[in-house]
């Protein structure tokens, strides 16, 4: 990374806290206060340990570059903040902050939304100079604190993602592929790249998608690849048979990030302007991500978790998933 540390100015921040970047050690610390805030809010606690420190060991992540820690007088760490810009040309910054909800009326989080602001400004610099640059960040839609400070930040809500969740209470039937076309699961390693380009390929009409180079695609995947819960037997690819080329993904989970009672699911075809019959409109298109997760259901994945983005196509999000008898969380 190129951007220069930005830090927290102490008097930016209230009496009696002082800020700092994050360190390895406070991985335990960090993840005990998201999960006190998300009890006081959601009244569930999902963040764990071993999610929080993979996601530190992303290639290209500087904890003391893209991170601060807001400690009260006691030295506890009571807010967060993190400012995610790895892609080579990173016009969509991805940010995210915490706080302890006994301190949300301290100015805390003030001051980490100005740090994020800053910080994620330094991407403006490693773009091209007609790059249209934005920040972003996501709540959940019922926090009304964490949306009420993000809106007096100057931030809108411009899109919509579903959690979207299915019950499995029998072993779902054999799918019927279309003629022509086969599934099985993935090669690993052997087949990494393949698939990696196969995946690009399936999200390059989506909101915000960046393409990276083939070295960056190769150390996201097997960073991801040494992941817990990582399991080519749970990737699945449907085939062509005529060409052997991949025509649909679904890599799955046995367990959803943080959410151990819930498989997850992420399907997609192929991307529009991928020769038909399986990419594009069209029949084959329209079918192919329902029946991957019905594949991946029948094999043994209790509960299905795709997350459709509303405004991105049609073919891959809210309507297959209700056509599927999947409904919102």
């Amino acid at each position: 990374m190129t951007a220069n540390p930005v830090t927290l100015h102490l008097d930016a921040l209230p009496a009696n806290y002082a800020a700092r970047p994050g360190r390895p050690e406070d991985a335990e610390a960090c993840v005990a206060m998201f999960n006190v805030y998300q009890m006081a809010f959601e009244g569930k606690a999902t963040h764990t340990v071993e999610d929080l420190k993979s996601e530190w060991s992303e290639p290209g992540f500087d904890l003391a570059l893209s991170t601060q820690m807001v400690l009260d007088a006691q030295g506890q760490i009571v807010g967060y903040a993190e400012v995610f810009d790895l892609h080579s040309t990173p016009v969509h910054p991805w940010t995210w902050w915490a706080i302890h909800p006994d301190h949300r009326e301290s100015g805390v989080a003030e001051a980490l939304l100005s740090w994020i602001d800053t910080r994620a400004r330094q991407a403006i610099d490693r773009c091209p100079p007609e790059a249209r640059v934005s920040y972003m960040m996501s709540c959940d839609a019922t926090d009304t604190y964490k949306t009420g400070q993000i809106n007096a930040a100057g931030l809108g809500a411009i899109r919509h993602t579903y959690y979207m969740v299915i019950d499995q209470t029998e072993v779902a039937p054999e799918p019927i592929w279309p003629a022509g076309m086969s599934v099985r699961t993935y090669d690993h390693p052997t087949e990494m790249m393949t698939l990696a380009r196969a995946t690009r390929d399936a999200f390059l009409d989506h909101f915000g998608f960046i393409s990276e180079s083939e070295e960056k695609m190769r150390e996201r995947w097997e960073h991801w690849s040494n992941e817990a819960g990582f399991d080519p037997n749970l990737f699945f690819l449907a085939i062509d048979d005529a060409t052997g080329e991949i025509a649909g993904i679904s890599l799955c989970r046995a367990q959803g990030v943080g959410l151990p009672s819930r498989a997850y699911v992420m399907t997609a075809g192929r991307a529009p302007g991928i020769p038909p019959p399986w990419g594009g409109p069209g029949p084959a298109a329209a079918h192919l991500p329902p029946l991957l997760a019905g594949g991946a259901a029948e094999r043994g994945l209790a509960r299905r978790w795709p997350e459709p983005d509303r405004g991105n196509p049609p073919l891959r999000t809210g309507r297959d998933a209700h056509r599927e008898g999947i409904h919102t969380l």
